[in-house]
């Protein structure tokens, strides 16, 4: 086949799929529900530390406790199949850390 036969062809097939590209996304879809009250997360920290170093700092103690809690975490939660989304996002989700 010629060259120039060759470069015709493959200039009319990329001018075919940039034209019909633009129209391979017919429209677009909503996944999730919005939420209005929809709040920040809450995290509430509690840290304590104390060091001990005795015997011109050969021997040395650390301790260190801590309590973490988080409230209002976001959370993507299912919906019915019948409502059309897929989530909502809500702030029903919380966390908490022991004393460690």
């Amino acid at each position: 086949m010629d060259y120039l036969v060759m470069m015709i062809l493959v200039i009319i097939q990329h001018s075919a799929l940039m034209f019909l590209k633009p129209f391979r996304y017919a429209g677009l879809v909503r996944s999730g529900i919005g939420n209005d009250q929809l709040q920040w997360e809450v995290v509430k920290k509690i840290n304590v530390g104390a060091d001990l170093a005795i015997l011109h700092e050969r021997l040395q103690f650390s301790l260190d406790v801590y309590h973490n809690k988080t409230d209002k975490l976001i959370v993507y939660e299912p919906t019915p199949t019948a409502s059309g989304f897929d989530y909502v996002v809500t702030n029903s989700g919380g966390f908490k850390n022991p004393w460690c």
